[in-house]
């Protein structure tokens, strides 16, 4: 698949009507209501993005790549460019995150709807294949990322609107003021079925034929004490250009399109937060893709539609159904690090 990121200047429009809901049973611990107030609606500085796109009937993305700004870097182990030219080369201005919380934030439903997002991330934080990110942001040692606080929360929007960007840097600056900011936290906002949503870059709006990416991570930095947040958003993934396959997963089709996609997302931003640093920085086909997305593949099935081919592998000791990473190291998609 390609992929398409842009930086961008932004000052936020008047968001969606936001209001708190009850605490919801989760998978892992209970998450706590989100109380959005309007301080939330604070200026970022700047934001930047890269975003997984959807396949069309043909199995080919939808999302076209447009060049990615900043300097280019040097491949791990030193190899000239082209030599292997998949290879993520390094901005040297550009950060990594070698540990952190991962705070759900779940919108509108709770945990159970998204199958068993806590669960996973607890699983992906202690297993082998998290240690695939180890090459690229300089640690080694076990257990650097943790299932922080979660949250649950209630977005109102007027009937068939979208939830907009500006909505979505509300509700992270309001979990951020409570657990943290910087690069020790990773918010991941899950949206629920039949919710839309929209951002300067385009469209997750499937009942209207807009699907211009499956998710995306990104990173803000707000014009107050917050300062600087990442963060991801999932769309539903269990639709047709984002999910996996009806048959054969780990679990069930619901709860492995959203873990695949999720696994996409979470070790993109460990190893590229502000979408300058771990990418591929030859000027060919694949400039600018990270490391999932070099690894995403597609299969035509007999009800004519392509679906994800993510691998069923053991994290933790429990079955999930995840995509490959690629390795430097190994100059391949791999699924567990490299030794």
């Amino acid at each position: 698949m390609r992929y398409q990121r842009r930086l961008l200047t932004l000052a936020l429009a008047s968001a969606a009507a936001l209001a708190t809901v009850h605490t919801a049973a989760g998978q892992t611990s209970d998450p706590i209501p989100l109380q959005v107030q309007p301080a939330d609606q604070v200026d970022p500085v700047s934001t930047a993005f890269q975003a997984t796109g959807p396949l069309d009937a043909r199995g080919n993305s939808i999302v076209a790549t447009s060049l990615k700004p900043g300097a280019a870097g040097t491949n791990q182990g030193g190899q000239p460019h082209g030599f292997f030219p998949s290879d993520l080369s390094h901005s040297p201005s550009g950060a990594t995150v070698n540990r952190a919380q991962l705070h759900v934030i779940y919108i509108n439903q709770p945990p159970s709807h998204f199958g068993n997002v806590a669960q996973f991330l607890s699983d992906l934080g202690q297993s082998d294949y998290m240690h695939i990110v180890d090459q690229y942001v300089g640690a080694h040692d076990p257990g650097r990322y943790t299932v922080g606080t979660s949250f649950q929360a209630t977005v109102t929007l007027p009937p068939g609107a979208p939830l907009r960007l500006a909505g979505i840097l509300q509700i992270v600056h309001a979990a951020a003021s409570i657990t943290g900011s910087g690069y020790g936290h990773i918010y991941q906002l899950m949206l629920p079925k039949g919710m839309d949503t929209c951002a300067p870059w385009g469209c997750y709006q499937p009942d209207r034929g807009a699907i211009d990416y499956c998710g995306y991570h990104e990173a803000v930095t707000y014009n107050d004490a917050v300062g600087h947040v990442i963060f991801t958003v999932q769309p539903y993934s269990a639709i047709h250009g984002c999910e996996q396959p009806p048959y054969g997963t780990a679990n069930n089709q619901v709860t492995d399109s959203e873990n695949a996609n999720l696994a996409h997302e979470t070790l993109e931003t460990i190893t590229d937060p502000d979408v300058n640093s771990w990418y591929v920085a030859t000027l060919d086909i694949l400039y600018g893709q990270e490391a999932a997305d070099l690894c995403h593949q597609s299969a035509l099935y007999p009800d004519g539609y392509y679906y994800g081919q993510a691998k069923n592998i053991q994290l933790n000791g429990n079955w999930y159904t995840v995509p490959g990473m690629y390795s430097n190291r190994d100059h391949a998609c791999v699924f567990t690090a490299p030794h």
